[in-house]
């Protein structure tokens, strides 16, 4: 039986974000896993511009990981919303260094704000 024009499935952006809730769900101290995530953004790439990959592996080399790797699009997806601004698109796109990532274009994203020198 066919559906109705108002019974269609759920839209891709739904179908997203009900992704990222589902990882976020899994993460027992997500919030505090984020903030972590947030202070590397801020302290190390004030004013510059750089994809979620690096953001990523400068987390890693500090011992910040979340349960899975997955989670991290989904914590790309949630710095962007949780903190608006602080992660600007471009709209330019950079392949990726990772050789697990095959050089897929990544994102580029402006980090608010200059850089101090305190």
């Amino acid at each position: 039986m066919q559906k109705s024009f108002f019974e269609q499935e759920p839209s891709g952006a739904k179908l997203r974000d009900a992704g990222i809730e589902r990882v976020i769900s899994h993460e027992s101290n997500y919030d505090d896993f984020l903030r972590k995530v947030v202070l590397v953004i801020e302290q190390d790439f004030r004013g510059m511009e750089v994809t979620f990959g690096e953001i990523t592996a400068r987390c890693r080399d500090r011992g910040i990981n979340p349960h899975h790797p997955n989670a991290w699009g989904a914590t790309c997806n949630s710095v962007i919303k949780r903190r608006p601004g602080l992660l600007t698109p471009t709209g330019r796109f950079v392949k990726s260094k990772n050789k697990n990532s095959h050089a897929l274009p990544y994102p580029l994203y402006r980090v608010a704000g200059v850089r101090r020198f305190d």
